[in-house]
């Protein structure tokens, strides 16, 4: 395995172009870009507010009313 690193720039229209040695083998190869600009989000969240934003995406939970709950069926076998 041969691998070669290369500093490129990524043209407005998201392409790169890339020369690689005469000795670099010929087939099949892995390309991977890696940005050197951290990513950047829009907003950051507080815990309190990325708390409330994940469990408005759960499902509500089945309300079952205690009169359906009976002991006997703690020991039915399913």
């Amino acid at each position: 395995m041969q691998i070669h690193t290369q500093k490129v720039m990524v043209s407005a229209q998201h392409e790169l172009r890339v020369k690689l040695p005469d000795d670099f083998p010929t087939g099949e190869a892995e390309v991977v870009v890696r940005s050197s600009t951290p990513l950047v989000t829009a907003s950051h969240l507080s815990f309190d507010d990325w708390l409330a934003q994940l469990l408005n995406l759960l499902p509500p939970a089945p309300a079952i009313p205690l009169e359906a709950l009976r002991r006997e069926n703690l020991y039915e076998d399913r």
